[in-house]
């Protein structure tokens, strides 16, 4: 009996697909999303907890095999608190059991040399330091103006903002693609 049982256990887990799952933190925010491996990676649902920290957090999920999306108001305190949610819920979810690799993006924590690079120290001394990457938002901004306006405005001056509750102002001049 116990050899039936641990052929028809392996047999389950063989025919479960690997999963990979992907987070990004932000810095009031988490998005996510799963992954199944096959020949490609096949996505199966994505989603996103944001307004972390306030009293209007909450969690938006699509499933793309079924096309059903949903959301639903959570109480979080803070990223600690959203997180413990966030894999309480994803545990529940098909798939889940069968991931084999997670993918995470955290944007705060950097080493203090890179918050003090990029700003004259009189303005370190005032508490203003450099928290996040914002580069990857700016350069698409700049490749949109490209696309709709032509080249020729972002070859000039430019004051681009992301705004969040990560934000950030950038003055570009004669932008080159790397």
């Amino acid at each position: 009996m116990q050899d039936f049982v641990l052929t028809s256990l392996y047999a389950i887990m063989n025919s479960i697909k690997s999963c990979v799952l992907t987070i990004n933190g932000g810095s009031s925010s988490i998005k996510f999303a799963l992954y199944e491996i096959d020949e490609s990676l096949k996505q199966l649902f994505y989603g996103e907890m944001e307004g972390i920290g306030t009293k209007h957090t909450k969690l938006s999920f699509t499933n793309t095999i079924t096309k059903q999306k949903n959301s639903v108001n959570i109480e979080t305190v803070d990223h600690d608190d959203a997180a413990n949610f966030l894999i309480d819920w994803l545990e529940k979810q098909d798939g889940f059991v069968s991931v084999k690799a997670i993918g995470h993006r955290i944007v705060y924590g950097m080493p203090p040399v890179a918050k003090l690079l990029p700003i004259p120290q009189r303005f370190n001394a005032m508490g203003i330091q450099r928290y996040g990457f914002h580069g990857l938002s700016y350069a698409y901004l700049i490749e949109e103006l490209s696309r709709v306006a032509g080249s020729e405005p972002a070859q000039g001056r430019l004051i681009l903002a992301h705004l969040g509750n990560g934000a950030s102002l950038a003055a570009i001049k004669k932008w080159q693609k790397c």
